[in-house]
């Protein structure tokens, strides 16, 4: 199984190396431009600014988030990454995101020489409001232990103290507060480049709800600081069902996304995955060896059983469904194991549409087999595997022509065909007919019936060269598909072995 990359701050500094040349390296077409279009955003709207990049669970926000990091970072721009999912076993999300900012700022202080002092300050400041909200939070809680569980007896004495405990931490941390947004405004304002400092909040719609919530809310209320840009990488729908469950705006979604995006100055949708591109680098020819040395792969492109015609079918199903990166990359994965490992002909669109339609999370998928399939209904094997007796063979406005034909010979009956025998079949006898010729009809000369042999031998060059055309457009269609009357059996065989892997090495049924 390839390694987890998303996260680079996860690798090791030698790993990260590259990353720090060219934090895009490794992404898909458009990461780049949209990267550099998001910079000019933090660079010039007003502070503070709080962004959601709204995007669905696994389509790649973390892979984007850690790379765009140190993306601004290599432009100047100080940037702290904190996944929140990491920390939501910590009580007070802002004892999280201080500690994550106070790590950065003290490991930038070598570069920032000059804000030393500043430095200090900010995690004096920081601390302090910790220590603060600590006091509050536990001596609020001994208050509400007290008047609301009949299990705590406090006296009117004790509770007096406690709440004049309470009142003089309330003010302390409000000093606190205070104290840190004015140290961490002045410290972004007077000694950071470009006067910014972005802070990504990661993962936040992995966590519990409440956590998810409190996270919110600390940053609403304690980092509206001036040059401070936060960034949320999350999905929006995911988010507005914890606000739904937590505040009982259950009847009332309108009312539920009112009160998310007070959180937000703007939302915006993450840039979609170049599916073509993920596929392209997970189903590899090298990856695919041992199917192209035994021969089930076709090196002529637009081939049924091509390497192009496998990325460009799972490219379409993909987009069709709208997969996640995460499911992408799963797919490619099957799609690999079985090419190696079928046993009968490859199939490459046919498989690719079994297995998409497999991992489809809708009820109803939207997937759709090209019509030109042989396992098509009402395709064009189907349409091919017909015979009309062309309308110019018959004498123009004569129905009696057409039913004098049908009941001297049988064969210019139009018909379906169960198979591509019974047409060939068909063909060879109606071909010993066209060339023995027909017999007069035994209508008289005022009908105007075909009687002439001269009438006979027209109508029966029209049969025969649409005949002989029916019979060169089977073919070609065979021979481009690899087509058989053996194309039902096919069918039941990737049905079987996509519902039940394991059949794919049940030699028995093979």
């Amino acid at each position: 199984m390839p390694k987890d990359i998303s996260n680079i701050f996860k690798l090791t500094t030698q790993e990260q190396k590259e990353y720090n040349e060219d934090p895009f390296f490794d992404c898909m077409p458009g990461a780049q431009d949209y990267a550099n279009c998001l910079m000019q955003s933090i660079k010039t709207k007003p502070t503070p600014y709080v962004l959601m990049l709204d995007s669905k669970f696994g389509m790649g926000k973390t892979y984007f988030s850690t790379r765009f990091t140190k993306f601004l970072r290599k432009n100047d721009i100080n940037c702290v990454y904190f996944s929140a999912w990491e920390n939501d076993y910590i009580e007070s999300p802002f004892a999280s995101f201080s500690k994550e900012i106070l790590l950065y700022i003290n490991k930038e202080a070598k570069r920032l020489t000059k804000a030393k002092n500043k430095i200090e300050e900010v995690s004096t400041a920081t601390l302090k409001l910790i220590l603060d909200m600590m006091k509050s939070t536990s001596t609020t809680f001994g208050i509400n232990a007290g008047l609301f569980n009949g299990q705590i007896n406090i006296n009117n004495e004790n509770l007096l103290n406690a709440a004049k405990d309470f009142m003089e931490t309330f003010i302390s941390e409000k000093d606190s507060i205070i104290k840190f947004k004015e140290t961490l405004k002045s410290f972004i304002e007077n000694d950071l480049p470009n006067k910014r400092l972005v802070l990504i909040v990661d993962e936040l719609d992995r966590c519990r709800p409440d956590y998810a919530m409190k996270t919110l809310e600390i940053i609403k209320h304690f980092f509206d600081i001036k040059g401070l840009f936060i960034i949320l990488p999350t999905n929006e729908n995911s988010m507005n069902k914890c606000v739904q469950s937590l505040y009982g705006f259950n009847e009332d979604k309108k009312s539920s996304e009112c009160y998310f995006k007070k959180f937000f100055d703007d939302t915006e949708c993450l840039y979609e995955p170049d599916y073509l591109k993920i596929i392209q680098d997970n189903v590899t020819s090298e990856r695919l060896q041992k199917a192209f040395d035994e021969h089930k792969f076709s090196t002529e492109n637009g081939r049924y059983n091509s390497l192009d015609t496998l990325h460009t079918k799972l490219n379409e199903y993909c987009k069709c469904e709208r997969f996640t990166m995460r499911e992408t990359v799963a797919i490619c994965e099957k799609i690999v194991h079985f090419c190696n490992h079928i046993k009968k002909k490859l199939d490459c669109e046919y498989l690719a549409y079994k297995i998409c339609q497999k991992h489809s999370r809708n009820d109803r998928p939207q997937l759709a087999l090209s019509m030109d399939h042989p396992f098509v209904i009402n395709g064009t094997k189907q349409n091919l595997l017909t015979w009309k007796v062309p309308k110019e063979a018959y004498k123009i406005g004569h129905i009696a022509s057409q039913q004098s034909y049908n009941e001297n010979y049988p064969d210019f009956v139009d018909r379906n065909f169960s198979s591509y025998n019974d047409f060939y079949e068909f063909h060879k006898r109606l071909k010993e007919t066209l060339q023995q010729g027909f017999e007069p009809t035994p209508h008289t000369v005022d009908t105007g019936y075909f009687r002439t042999s001269q009438s006979f031998a027209r109508n029966s060059n029209i049969i025969d060269n649409a005949l002989n055309q029916k019979f060169n457009e089977i073919k070609a269609y065979q021979a481009k598909w690899d087509s058989d009357d053996k194309d039902d059996e096919l069918k039941a065989y990737y049905n079987s072995i996509i519902e039940k892997e394991y059949k794919l090495h049940d030699y028995a049924t093979q």
